[in-house]
């Protein structure tokens, strides 16, 4: 409800005072409350106009990001692919192009690209080799192996993903703490 009531109001910002500075900011910010209220089709619609009318905006990554999140959601993966693959392509550095281009991974695999996804998680840990992600990613190449039945391949991925997790996880030395205080 108090998204729909932030829609209205930057609505009626855009409307009466299309001229201001701060009517760019509300056209993005009316996407976002279309976005957390749920109303992912006229999210995407709205950050379009936004990124469409402000390409340079310091925030078109994070509406490219959002817009192909609501996109996922509507089970559109194709669009999203797209999405995603502009914040991964023009904007490698951005606070959003890890999660975008491991969003964009999961969107292949979704779809039964195999290749693609393989392809574009095993650039997402040539990319980011110190993401916390990395062995989810490792993870899921193990799983499309599985899936296509290279099942000896796939159980040397699976191995190395838990290698990276027991690296970055310690959690034998976590488990065997002993606390002495009730």
């Amino acid at each position: 409800k108090r998204y729909s009531e932030s829609a209205r109001i930057f609505r009626k910002i855009i409307i009466e005072y299309p001229q201001i500075e701060s009517a760019k900011n509300s056209l993005y910010y009316l996407a976002e409350s279309l976005y957390l209220s749920g109303k992912n089709e006229e999210a995407v619609n709205a950050f379009d106009n936004f990124i469409s009318g402000f390409p340079e905006d310091t925030l078109i990554p994070a509406a490219q990001f959002k817009a192909g999140n609501a996109l996922f959601k509507m089970g559109n993966l194709k669009q999203s692919i797209r999405y995603y693959g502009e914040i991964t392509d023009n904007d490698p550095d951005s606070g959003f192009a890890a999660d975008a281009a491991l969003n964009r991974s999961l969107c292949f695999k979704k779809l039964k690209d195999w290749k693609s996804a393989l392809l574009a998680y095993e650039d997402f840990i040539a990319k980011y080799p110190e993401n916390n992600k990395r062995s989810y990613a490792m993870f899921q190449i193990a799983e499309i192996k599985r899936a296509t039945g290279n099942y000896p391949e796939a159980a040397g991925k699976y191995a190395e993903a838990l290698e990276v997790v027991l690296e970055t996880v310690p959690l034998p030395a976590v488990l065997g703490r002993v606390c002495d205080h009730p």
